[in-house]
């Protein structure tokens, strides 16, 4: 299985559209974090991941509330959690709590923002995703754990069909 994969976005656009994928291999109980710096697209990616899920506004940062938790009536996912850290440099004891609560609840998807701030309260079947510029609207986007394999296998299938992708991601 595969547990490394990566992929360069082309745009805004190829961004969400790798989040709506992401989607769908989410199961309860996943964590996902999603590292990379200010504009690489974190957001961009948080907020498709959201919409398809069912978050019916858009899914905002919330820099001021350390836990967004949206709650869903139908499908197989029933809570998202999106735990953004940036204006966070120091957590209290009650803050730790309250994060560990929400990462190791089974029946929720969580996924995290400026991960390295809670790198020691992340479960070790944390999925992680970091995004680098590779130019003005190209991301690099590595995806490392469970969702690695699914992912790539669903982006390969989407890929037009005169491209052909061999070993390591290298084109014919």
């Amino acid at each position: 299985m595969l547990k490394v994969w990566q992929m360069i976005s082309k745009s805004p656009l190829e961004t969400k559209k790798l989040g709506r994928t992401l989607a769908g291999f989410l199961r309860p109980g996943d964590v996902v974090t999603v590292s990379g710096p200010v504009g690489a697209g974190k957001t961009t990616l948080i907020q498709a991941v959201g919409k398809a899920l069912g978050v019916a506004s858009a899914l905002r940062s919330p820099s001021f509330v350390l836990i967004g938790t949206h709650r869903f009536r139908h499908g197989r996912i029933r809570t998202l959690n999106h735990v953004d850290l940036y204006r966070i440099h120091q957590l209290s004891d009650h803050d730790r709590r309250a994060i560990a609560e929400v990462l190791f609840d089974r029946a929720a998807v969580s996924l995290v923002e400026w991960p390295q701030r809670i790198r020691h309260l992340l479960p070790p079947t944390t999925s992680r995703i970091t995004i680098t510029m590779a130019g003005e609207d190209r991301r690099r986007l590595v995806v490392r754990g469970r969702l690695a394999s699914s992912l790539a296998a669903a982006w390969r299938a989407t890929l037009p069909s005169r491209i052909s992708v061999g070993p390591a991601g290298s084109r014919r």
